[in-house]
C-alpha cells in the first residue's frame, strides 16, 4: 500500500469501502487497519498475488507515438505469469470481454511480459487494454483497464525524468536552465524531490515546472548562487545530439501544452527552434498574458512559421518568458509545461 501511495491503484484503493475513493491514501490505511489483530485464514484459496500485474509500458493515461508505443509491456505480479490480454480501441468492450471474444478485442494467452499487435498503433486513437491472471485452479483474476492515447510524435512528455542528480537524469539535465549557465533567470524543476511536477499534469505522470525571473538577479537570498547581472528574460533550452528530422510521417504543427497562474507576472510566452546550422527562430504567444492562464492550454504552432529553420535538422528546442532583448527589470513566476507532440495538423 505505502508503494502505491497517492495513486489509483484500484487493488489498494480500498477505503472508504467498498469500491475506495480513487486514490489509495489515509482512508485506505484506515480499513486495513480495522482488521489489525483478527485471525485470518490462509489457505490456499485465500492467497492472491500482493501485486498483480502493474508497470504498464505506455503508462496508463500517458500520451506516446507510433514510434514509442510498441511492444506493449508489463511487470507481472508476484506468483501469476501467464494472463489473457484484451486490447482494442472501445473501453466498454475490452472492460467486458472474455476469452469467448471473436471481435479480436480478445489477443490470447501471454507467458511473456510484452506484446506486439499486429496491426501495429494508429496516430489520433486511444487504446484500452486490459491483463487478467491466468491461475490454474481457479478462474482468472480480472485486471484493471489501462489506456493511453496515441500521436504522431512525441517530442517530450516529460515521464522519463526521474530525481537522479547522480546520474543525470533530472528534469534540468536534459531542459538547460539559468540555474546551470547563469545565462537568463530560468529555473526548471523543484528545488526539492520530487522535481519534476507530479501534481499538476496534462497526462501521465509528470510535467515540467519552469519558473521564470526577470528582474536581472537569480536566487536571490542564496549566498552560494545568487547571481545578479543577468539578462531580463528567461530560457530553457532542450538540445539533441543528433539533429532530429520533424517532417517524418508527414506532421505539420509543433503543439505543447501549457498551465500558467493569474498571479504570475505578464512577460511573452515563446518558443523557439535552431537547426543545425545554427538558423534560429523564435515564436511569441498570440495572448499577451497567456503565462497568466491558470488551466492547462494547448498551443500549436505551424512547423511552416519557423522561417529560415531547417525541419529537418532540429537541434535545438527553447522554452521562454519575456523578451530576449529587454533593457528593464521585468517580473516572475510559474509555468508548468507538459506534452510537446508533432501533428499533422491542429486538430491531431
Amino acid at each position: 500500500m505505502i508503494d502505491f501511495w497517492g495513486t489509483d491503484h484500484s487493488f489498494y484503493d480500498i477505503g472508504p469501502m467498498a469500491w475506495g475513493d480513487g486514490v489509495v491514501d489515509d482512508a485506505d490505511m484506515e480499513v486495513l487497519m480495522s482488521y489489525y489483530d483478527q485471525a485470518w485464514d490462509y489457505s490456499d484459496e485465500s492467497i492472491i498475488d500482493v501485486t498483480p500485474p502493474h508497470s504498464p509500458q505506455p503508462g496508463d493515461g500517458w500520451r506516446t507515438d507510433v514510434e514509442k508505443g510498441l511492444p506493449l509491456s508489463w511487470t507481472s505480479g508476484d506468483t501469476v505469469t501467464v494472463h489473457d490480454l484484451y486490447l482494442g480501441t472501445d473501453r466498454a468492450a475490452v472492460e467486458n470481454a472474455n476469452i469467448s471474444d471473436t471481435s479480436g478485442v480478445y489477443r490470447g494467452e501471454q507467458t511473456g511480459n510484452s506484446y506486439m499487435p499486429a496491426e501495429g498503433l494508429q496516430a489520433g486513437q486511444t487504446y484500452y487494454w486490459r491483463l487478467d491472471e491466468v491461475r490454474p485452479s481457479d478462474a482468472a483474476k480480472r485486471g484493471e483497464v489501462w489506456s493511453f492515447t496515441v500521436v504522431y510524435y512525441i517530442v517530450d512528455n516529460f515521464e522519463s525524468y526521474d530525481d537522479g542528480w547522480d546520474t543525470f537524469t533530472t528534469i534540468w539535465h536534459t531542459w538547460i536552465d539559468g540555474w546551470f549557465t547563469g545565462i537568463t533567470g530560468a529555473q526548471v524543476g523543484y528545488p526539492f524531490p520530487p522535481f519534476a511536477d507530479t501534481i499538476t499534469v496534462h497526462s501521465g505522470c509528470q510535467a515540467m515546472p519552469f519558473f521564470y525571473d526577470n528582474d536581472g538577479t537569480i536566487l536571490e537570498g542564496d549566498a552560494e548562487y545568487e547571481r545578479s547581472g543577468v539578462p531580463y528574460y528567461s530560457e530553457t533550452q532542450r538540445t539533441w545530439e543528433d539533429p532530429q528530422d520533424w517532417t517524418k510521417n508527414g506532421v505539420e504543427v509543433l503543439s505543447l501544452w501549457f498551465y500558467g497562474d493569474s498571479g504570475n507576472s505578464i512577460e511573452p510566452f515563446y518558443a523557439a527552434l535552431e537547426d543545425g546550422a545554427g538558423n534560429r527562430k523564435e515564436i511569441q504567444h498570440p495572448h499577451p498574458a497567456a503565462v497568466t492562464i491558470d488551466h492547462w492550454e494547448q498551443w500549436t504552432i505551424r512547423l511552416a512559421d519557423f522561417t529560415g529553420v531547417d525541419p529537418t535538422k532540429i537541434k535545438i528546442m527553447s522554452i521562454g518568458v519575456g523578451d530576449p532583448a529587454a533593457s528593464q527589470p521585468g517580473g516572475s513566476g510559474l509555468v508548468r509545461i507538459d506534452d510537446i507532440e508533432l501533428h499533422r495538423s491542429s486538430g491531431q
